[in-house]
């Protein structure tokens, strides 16, 4: 009975409004005023009966009944009581309950409060609360899900010295920084992840790009189309997206709801291709080539260069053909450029995760070319722009609201993939799921030329992340702050990446401390653990930034502009920075 559950168990309290509060405190006015006013009469009736008793020349009592039995004198009172019971105004509450039926079904058929989308209006779930409405001075509410739709969207990033937006047209002028779209670092880190085989047309999976971004170098033989990036910025770049692609605790779907989904769109592409007239359906199919040329002026670039995507394959391919038909065809019906959408929206990865902002982190780096296939226990799998890359992750710190930042330590192994799920690291036998880390580790140093090395990817917000960082950045430091400032008064959401590379020994016997404070018993077990984890997150090598945008939920702006005229005062409740929260 002491537990805290226990405790925590009480029963639901009545909801009572204030005016019913005070209209229950007046009525003992009456109610006295009756009582007493019934006493009276009452008393005056007593003394007359005793009076009438002592008269027997008057006859009271001829008839032998006593008209002053103690049952007469209660029916008296009960009489007078009941006569006077109009001094209480009864009516009130039924006066008060009629007004409030009227008030209910006024307010659920509003039509300034009807929700279109999901055909819902207010609904009144307590009659009795209806007149606290307009006594409100205070609202306290959570900005996430409540004031915003929880929605996330990648925007911006800042890698090194340069920000990357979507729409760096708008961005221009706005920022200390110079501002790059992200379609030209992509080309540019695809060009130099690309391999360089002079006589081999490399075709790459990508989701589709906007219409704004540049369609040449998207599908050529070999060489560099980096633009006016440098190679650090290609490698910054790899780096920056590789860590949102590893540093995560995503789970993306199985493959059974892909192929399913991937069905449901060549029954979508199917039904393109029956609606439209039998003359185009003998054209010939396009080889590999075409699908190349006609991708590369879709500025859509699709590939099928791994094992797991075969059915993704044949999508990819009547999407590719599909286009090309309208492009010969003219325009397409509104049902056609629906049913592509929708085709194109359910090849994207989905990924299931314990908040939007991973989520949307890990659809970052997909669009960016890093798609996350898969995880296991010991390793996680990466499809950087067309080519299979497995990691073995040797550590997970997970985010907390107390650390304010998530790392992993991950090493990237040089692997054969096979088709059986399994990956043949060169001179150290095969590494496979059932494989224990420690056993893993064993195996790769073996042979030190075929280990790789261990890195430890960072994210959090700028303010633990900062005092993290080795000496010597004191200038990239202070010019991502007044970015992320910029940011945040855009109303945006930051995150800072860092990383750094560990020795493996060394790491290792960090990972013994942890373990044996990980394994401790009492309250000093928290503290324990985060100053070992504190030992390992140091000496970081700035990376960047994130830049994700929560949108407001329709109407908010004015919502809050009719509450500010009405006197009511809001307070947000939220992790964010204050700039963001204005």
């Amino acid at each position: 009975l002491d537990t805290k559950l226990m405790k925590n168990m009480k029963p639901p309290p009545k909801k009572t409004s204030y005016l019913e509060k005070q209209a229950n405190y007046y009525l003992l006015a009456p109610v006295l005023f009756q009582i007493m006013f019934t006493s009276v009469l009452f008393g005056l009736s007593l003394k007359r009966c005793f009076e009438r008793q002592n008269l027997w020349y008057l006859g009271a009592n001829i008839d032998g009944v006593d008209e002053c039995s103690s049952l007469n004198n209660f029916s008296l009172f009960v009489r007078i009581f009941t006569l006077a019971s109009s001094f209480v105004p009864i009516g009130l509450y039924v006066t008060m309950e009629v007004a409030r039926i009227l008030q209910n079904y006024f307010i659920q058929n509003d039509r300034r409060m009807y929700y279109e989308p999901l055909d819902v209006y207010t609904e009144v779930r307590t009659n009795g609360l209806n007149e606290e409405n307009g006594v409100v001075d205070y609202i306290f509410s959570d900005k996430t899900g409540t004031l915003t739709a929880n929605e996330m969207v990648f925007q911006k990033c800042v890698i090194g010295n340069t920000i990357y937006s979507k729409t760096d047209s708008d961005d221009q002028g706005l920022y200390p920084m110079k501002v790059a779209p992200l379609d030209e670092l992509r080309t540019a880190i695809e060009s130099g992840m690309r391999p360089s085989t002079a006589d081999e047309v490399v075709v790459q999976q990508q989701p589709r790009r906007s219409s704004a971004a540049p369609a040449s170098g998207r599908t050529r033989r070999g060489g560099h189309s980096g633009g006016g990036l440098s190679q650090v910025d290609v490698e910054l770049g790899t780096k920056f997206f590789s860590l949102l692609a590893l540093c995560h605790t995503v789970v993306p779907e199985t493959s059974a709801k892909k192929a399913e989904k991937n069905e449901r769109s060549r029954m979508e592409l199917e039904k393109i291709r029956l609606s439209e007239p039998s003359t185009d359906v003998a054209a010939p199919s396009p080889n590999v080539e075409t699908v190349g040329a006609a991708t590369t002026s879709e500025s859509a670039v699709t590939s099928w260069s791994s094992y797991p995507q075969q059915q993704e394959t044949a999508v990819a391919v009547d999407s590719v053909s599909e286009k090309e038909r309208i492009r010969r065809n003219g325009v397409p019906s509104e049902g056609q450029r629906s049913s592509l959408a929708f085709a194109e929206a359910e090849r994207a990865p989905k990924y299931q995760a314990t908040s939007p902002d991973e989520a949307a982190l890990v659809l970052a780096a997909y669009e960016q070319g890093f798609e996350f296939l898969s995880r296991s226990s010991m390793s996680m799998r990466v499809r950087a722009c067309g080519s299979l890359q497995e990691w073995e992750v040797l550590a997970v710190i997970e985010f907390n609201s107390t650390r304010k930042r998530m790392s992993v330590v991950v090493r990237k192994l040089e692997n054969d993939p096979k088709a059986d799920g399994t990956s043949t690291m060169k001179g150290t036998g095969t590494i496979s799921a059932a494989t224990t880390p420690k056993n893993a580790a064993a195996s790769e140093t073996s042979d030190p030329k075929a280990a790789g090395k261990l890195f430890l990817f960072c994210k959090g917000a700028d303010s633990v992340i900062f005092e993290r960082l080795r000496g010597g950045q004191g200038k990239q430091v202070e010019s991502l702050s007044n970015t992320l400032d910029a940011f945040a008064a855009d109303g945006l959401r930051t995150l800072v990446m860092a990383h750094r590379e560990i020795e493996e020994e060394s790491f290792f016997e960090w990972l013994e401390r942890y373990t044996e404070a990980s394994s401790m018993v009492g309250a000093g077990r928290d503290e324990a653990m985060a100053a070992v984890e504190a030992e390992l997150e140091i000496e970081l090598e700035l990376l960047g930034a994130t830049a994700i945008e929560d949108k407001l939920q329709e109407k908010v702006p004015e919502t809050l502009v009719a509450l500010g005229r009405a006197g009511i005062k809001l307070w947000v409740c939220t992790g964010d920075k204050q700039e963001t929260a204005i």
